[in-house]
């Protein structure tokens, strides 16, 4: 059992988020590699960076974990978001084999509403294995947790899966819009195939290519948007949160968990953004980001042991 690291914002000697080109590749670095102020990198490494430091290659821990690859190109936009993509490895920063998003689209991820110096809150939850990223890149630093503007979000990094010989469960979640769109809180029925914009490297068989998967509701009422609605909650009604599972890209089938990651089983509309809360003597930070256009989604990330037990 291990704990993630939680970075944010408003840590002592934190990289700080911007409209500009070098920012993801910046914040990436510095919590997944170098470790910052009396926080420790979460043992990742970046084989390859350009010298300008908009483009660079992260890549997880190959010993304990898949040694996957994460893309950053922060030239693709005028500096509001970088385009991002995983691959099973890497030659340079912009070149790689077996890629996990195939085709014209580009994905995201975006530390500025806009082009320019404005600084805005983030969190990064990480292991050696896999982290996830939140930017609120339209909010400042005055109005940190208002969850009324749009936000970007993504996961990168192995799921916990239940199978000792998966070699190839590393996945991606991000927007493919570069102003709005975050599809963490993208949930499916067991009937379903996959969620939104979720992909994963190969399928548990090891069949060469990437495939959408899809998160699925487990354990507790939820629509497909985790904490927009399900059972009654309140004074005379407990509160429940559960985790989804990973299927292997099929209906009924089960892959495995996403490292930490839980779903309220209510509409949850007014747990505090970006704030601790204990459950069944567990810490979670819960976290309030956009599902696409729509206001809110919500997920609750253990922060302890339980991440990845």
């Amino acid at each position: 059992m291990s704990a993630p690291i939680v970075y944010r914002w408003d840590d002592a000697e934190a990289p700080i988020a911007r409209g500009q080109q070098d920012s993801v590749v910046n914040i990436l670095k510095a919590c997944l590699v170098d470790g910052y102020g009396d926080k420790p990198g979460a043992g990742w490494t970046m084989p390859f960076c350009n010298v300008e430091g908009t483009k660079a290659a992260f890549r997880n821990n190959a010993v304990e974990g898949t040694g996957m690859f994460l893309q950053v190109n922060g030239e693709l936009a005028t500096g509001t978001c970088a385009g991002i993509n995983g691959y099973e490895s890497m030659t340079d920063e912009l070149t790689g084999i077996s890629q996990m998003i195939v085709g014209t689209g580009v994905y995201y991820m975006s530390t500025g509403g806009q082009a320019n110096v404005t600084e805005h809150p983030w969190i990064l939850i990480a292991d050696s294995r896999c982290f996830y990223f939140i930017c609120w890149f339209n909010n400042t630093l005055a109005d940190p947790a208002d969850t009324s503007r749009p936000s970007h979000s993504m996961f990168f990094g192995d799921i916990n899966s239940v199978h000792p010989s998966d070699n190839y469960g590393c996945a991606l979640i991000a927007p493919n819009h570069p102003s709005y769109g975050s599809y963490l809180g993208a949930l499916s029925a067991a009937t379903s195939v996959t969620s939104a914009h979720h992909f994963i490297a190969r399928n548990l068989a090891g069949d060469l290519g990437s495939k959408p998967f899809g998160c699925v509701i487990g354990g507790g009422p939820s629509p497909t948007v985790a904490g927009k609605g399900g059972a009654d909650f309140g004074p005379e009604h407990a509160f429940y949160m559960t985790r989804p599972y990973v299927n292997d890209s099929k209906a009924y089938t089960l892959r495995g968990y996403m490292p930490g990651f839980n779903y309220p089983c209510h509409d949850a509309s007014n747990f505090p953004n970006q704030e601790i809360v204990t459950y069944d003597g567990r810490d979670f930070l819960c976290l309030r980001i956009h599902y696409w256009s729509q206001p809110y989604c919500v997920i609750f990330i253990d922060i302890g042991e339980g991440f990845r037990p």
